[in-house]
């Protein structure tokens, strides 16, 4: 059986509604998702602070790294910001697809990769001095987040607080 066949066979659908969780602290990640449709953001809370680590959007993959890789309980939630749609495979069927079919590993390099480098994204943000610099950054490499993320959400993943957010957007777009 062809590897899209396999694919075909063991790929599944998952609805979220808004605000509805994918993943709370303490559960095991036992899938990898794959975004359809919608918005979801990664975070932990840390002195009773909401810090969001992640958001991603259509097209992106979604997964704990700890979590799914050792599957381990996770210290993060995932959280859906709109009605989502997902694609998801089991840990299981992963790790099965990759010994049938040694090239899907070639995907799952290109998952990790992009997964880094999203996480390389944020880690940019927050080593920018200003939150109208994380801001103005943001509009230039991911307008659809800051258009589509509340704005508390945004202030939490900015590393700053709704209020500050507020007062810089009020600023850069008189």
């Amino acid at each position: 059986m062809p590897l899209q066949q396999c694919l075909i066979g063991i790929v599944k659908v998952k609805h979220l509604d808004k605000k509805q969780y994918l993943l709370k602290k303490g559960a095991v990640c036992g899938n990898v998702y794959f975004i359809r449709s919608g918005l979801l953001y990664r975070y932990h809370i840390e002195r009773d602070t909401m810090i969001i680590s992640g958001v991603m959007a259509e097209n992106d993959t979604v997964y704990t790294v700890p979590g799914f890789c050792n599957q381990r309980p996770s210290h993060e939630f995932i959280r859906a910001v709109v009605p989502t749609e997902l694609y998801y495979i089991s840990y299981d069927e992963l790790r099965s697809i990759q010994v049938r079919f040694p090239e899907f590993h070639l995907v799952c390099h290109e998952i990790s990769v992009y997964c880094h480098t999203m996480s390389d994204r944020r880690s940019e943000v927050l080593l920018l001095p200003h939150t109208g610099d994380r801001l103005k950054y943001m509009w230039e490499r991911q307008p659809d987040i800051v258009a589509r993320l509340p704005d508390n959400l945004l202030a939490a993943y900015m590393g700053c607080t709704p209020q500050n957010l507020s007062r810089i957007k009020s600023k850069l777009y008189q």
